[in-house]
């Protein structure tokens, strides 16, 4: 599980505003033109029906799997090294 930066800024009232949560089902690189693009396969969590409250005995936010048309919503996203 990771928290992927939209980059979209959002909405300081939502919660996890411009962050996505996503299942990593596999990492990978492919090159275009000379350069090389390290990838990963995810599948998109969202908030589930409950999110106006957290878990009381964790304290974390209900997340569920993202199905569009009854189909997984899977993306490939670029794996952005950051200098912590």
């Amino acid at each position: 599980m990771v928290l992927v930066d939209t980059g979209n800024g959002g909405n300081d009232k939502l919660p996890m505003s411009r962050y996505i949560i996503a299942w990593v089902l596999v990492f990978f690189s492919f090159t275009y033109a000379g350069e090389d693009f390290p990838v990963a396969l995810v599948w998109w969590y969202t908030l589930s029906d409950d999110a106006g409250h957290r878990d009381e005995a964790m304290g974390m936010w209900l997340v569920e799997r993202e199905f569009r048309s009854e189909e997984p919503h899977l993306v490939v996203v670029h794996v952005a090294a950051r200098g912590w």
